[in-house]
């Protein structure tokens, strides 16, 4: 069967010829710690999916690599699957409530949740613009096989917030940060872990490599990734000031190095580079056209207001307004590092000098938190501190973190700009 039948299947709750629960032809049912699972419960290898069901590239996961996955591996018998919860609260607040929808379905069984689970994933596009979520989440849960009765009872209850809240400490003692991640038990009880969302092939490699007792296969040594490459970096005909990869930029895209910030909005030491040594940085290298410079949202979990602000800053940048409204976030900090920041990120505006309605339109929808959340996926591996700078030229990358003051941020790039002539 073809992947896109497999997208087709309407998944409906069955049961095996031995009573068992399935779901579009795997085994299904919960771990003894009340964790849901595909595949047959005694595979050599367990996979450890944690996700967000608003997250794009979970919904990617689950839409093109689970079916493939389902097909090559979990059908056959050789993993098992276990769905855990891990909503990036700061990204997705609404996220939470979708995965205790889908935990308050699977009182009723195994298979019903993960009908459910594909229908949230299938349904993440609608909850991008839906003024209330709940009524979406029955109909999925009806159309799911749950009886609502029972499902309402339970959503009333709260009492599965804990095992969404357990899903989260258990990803964050893995390390992980960003969704979707995995973690891989062979049959020795050896533990292997990778985040992001990856074609079948990697998925195919790393369980036959634990079947046959040996590692996963070492990747290759990376290549510079689409937003710091050549292609990436070009600049977007269609969005002025943005690159390829859809980035904010300044200077000139044709400059021998390239500097790519990685900032949190909420962060003082980025805050400090902004104010202090960022004048300097544009008067002596950006405005003379020696370095492009391009900016990379990411908002750390201990910034709560810093999503908020960053999907500001790119509903500006539909305005080519990015840096001005940068500036002015920063400026202001004090003043939207309050419970609520909405209403007084939508009054700075008006200090960058943008058109406010058209701001609010794109601020309360909330799409540019998508753009923001493809940064985030983009500093795995690369940054987890802020501000993180990726200085490039001639193909390579070279990282520097933490904020530095004015003289020696213009050493610096002085430096790496007599580097980038020697090698010519």
């Amino acid at each position: 069967m073809s992947c896109a039948l497999l997208l087709n299947i309407t998944a409906t709750q069955a049961q095996g010829s031995d009573g068992a629960e399935s779901h579009r032809g795997a085994p299904v049912g919960f771990t003894e710690d009340g964790f849901p699972y595909i595949g047959n419960p005694d595979a050599p290898v367990t996979m450890y999916e944690y996700s967000d069901y608003l997250c794009p590239f979970c919904e990617r996961h689950s839409r093109q690599t689970f079916p493939a996955l389902l097909e090559s591996q979990i059908i056959p018998g050789n993993v098992k699957v276990v769905f855990i919860d891990f909503p990036i609260v700061s990204l997705h607040p609404q996220a939470p409530l979708l995965a205790e929808a889908a935990l308050c379905v699977a009182e009723q069984g195994a298979a019903a949740f993960w009908t459910m689970h594909d229908k949230l994933f299938e349904s993440r596009a609608r909850f991008a613009s839906a003024a209330s979520i709940e009524d979406i989440l029955g109909e999925l849960a009806g159309a799911s096989g749950a009886e609502l009765s029972q499902y309402d009872e339970c959503m009333a209850s709260d009492r599965q917030a804990a095992k969404v809240n357990a899903g989260v400490s258990a990803a964050s003692e893995l390390g992980f940060n960003a969704t979707p991640s995995f973690q891989f038990i062979g049959p020795a009880g050896d533990s292997y872990t990778f985040s992001g969302a990856s074609p079948v092939t990697k998925f195919n490699e790393w369980i036959e490599a634990l079947r046959a007792g040996d590692a996963p296969p070492t990747p290759p040594p990376p290549e510079l990734p689409y937003w710091a490459n050549p292609e990436g970096l070009a600049p977007d005909p269609d969005r002025p000031g943005f690159t390829m990869a859809g980035d904010p930029f300044k200077g000139d895209p044709e400059a021998s190095v390239v500097v790519v910030e990685f900032s949190d909005l909420q962060c003082e030491s980025c805050k400090r580079h902004a104010m202090d040594a960022e004048p300097a940085i544009d008067e002596h290298f950006v405005e003379t056209g020696k370095v492009l410079w391009v900016f990379k949202n990411l908002p750390l979990r201990m910034h709560p207001n810093a999503p908020a602000a960053a999907a500001a800053a790119e509903c500006a940048g539909e305005q080519e307004k990015f840096w001005e409204m940068k500036r002015v976030l920063f400026e202001n900090s004090d003043s939207w590092d309050v419970a609520e920041p909405d209403t007084v990120i939508i009054s700075l505006a008006v200090k960058a000098n943008l058109d406010v309605t058209r701001f609010e339109d794109c601020f309360m929808g909330r799409h540019s938190l998508e753009r923001v959340l493809t940064d985030v996926y983009d500093a795995q591996g690369v940054a987890s501190i802020t501000p993180t700078f990726i200085t490039l030229f001639k193909g390579r990358g070279h990282l520097m973190t933490g904020a530095r003051d004015a003289e020696q941020f213009v050493e610096y790039l002085e430096k790496a700009l007599e580097a980038a002539v020697e090698d010519e």
